[in-house]
């Protein structure tokens, strides 16, 4: 099977997910701005394999600079750095993340997901409110993009990670 499509939906059931972070693998968002990442992240997968984060310059990250994350494998693969985190998200959050390890961060369940795209490589969708945060007048929309310096081995993930509140909320059009 193709390295950037790999089946998981039975792995995710059992990751401990809270319910502000839901998994839809049907990539379905609510806004337009996801949808032209995971094309461009798309456009820039080759012969079945990943790409890299050298793969995008600052020209074609422009439109999502505010509200980007990187995610760093580390050496031993046991979590990961957040290594860029967007002001955007910054702002949302009510703290810059920038060089912490996920497993310092988030709950388990979301660290969970993002080790779990190490062995199963694919774009996902996460939503949910933002309670992990206390900030549950805010509803979050992400899209997981792994990467690979290989095409193969994941060693970054970027997140586009946008925050909406009601009547904020958008609405495909």
């Amino acid at each position: 099977m193709n390295a950037i499509w790999q089946p998981f939906d039975r792995q995710y059931q059992s990751l401990g997910v809270a319910p502000d972070f839901n998994i839809d693998l049907t990539l379905q968002f609510d806004n337009k701005l996801p949808d032209s990442l995971l094309d461009l992240w798309t456009s820039r997968c080759t012969a079945g394999q990943l790409p890299a984060r050298r793969d995008f310059d600052m020209d074609s990250l422009r439109p999502y600079l505010g509200w980007l994350c990187l995610q760093r494998v580390t050496p031993d693969r046991s979590d990961m750095v957040l290594s860029l985190v967007g002001t955007n998200i910054v702002r949302n959050v009510g703290r810059d993340s920038t060089g912490k390890k996920l497993s310092e961060v988030l709950p388990e369940g979301v660290r969970n997901i993002s080790m779990q795209l190490l062995r199963y490589p694919r774009p996902l969708r996460l939503w949910g409110p933002a309670a992990w945060r206390k900030r549950e007048f805010l509803r979050h929309e992400a899209l997981m993009l792994p990467l690979a310096h290989d095409g193969v081995e994941v060693d970054q993930v970027m997140i586009l990670a946008m925050f909406y509140s009601p009547p904020d909320t958008p609405h495909r059009t």
